[in-house]
């Protein structure tokens, strides 16, 4: 999970530990892809990436989705702003993610949007 502010982060952490995932939690693109290839050399490979469309300083979002595109082009990323009219909430897909979903967070939605996003693209019995 990826956003720049500490406050959010720290909430996000403890919905996600409620909704038992386990969660790496970055400040900025460059950290979310620098988390996600390292993770995927140790055979730990992220299920799925949340990235905060806009940050004050450091990569955002949308640059580190297009970014994480080159790098595995498989990559399940969510858009994630509290912005609903920022393009890609608006048209994920057209903007190189899975899904979306919009701050503040509610759990139900945060949960609803995650399992659907892991579970996109997998074949039954896998």
């Amino acid at each position: 999970m990826m956003d720049d502010e500490a406050v959010i982060r720290r909430a996000l952490e403890r919905i996600l530990k409620i909704l038992d995932y386990e969660a790496v939690m970055v400040a900025d693109g460059k950290t979310a892809i620098e988390a996600y290839q390292k993770a995927a050399a140790v055979g730990r490979p992220f299920d799925v990436l949340i990235l905060d469309l806009r940050v004050d300083s450091g990569m955002n979002g949308q640059d580190a989705a297009s970014e994480l595109k080159k790098i595995d082009p498989s990559v399940k990323a969510i858009a994630s702003s509290g912005d609903p009219t920022d393009p890609a909430m608006v048209d994920p897909l057209a903007h190189g993610f899975k899904t979306a979903v919009a701050k503040p967070y509610e759990m139900q939605d945060l949960a609803k949007v995650l399992e659907e996003t892991i579970a996109k693209d997998r074949r039954p019995g896998l």
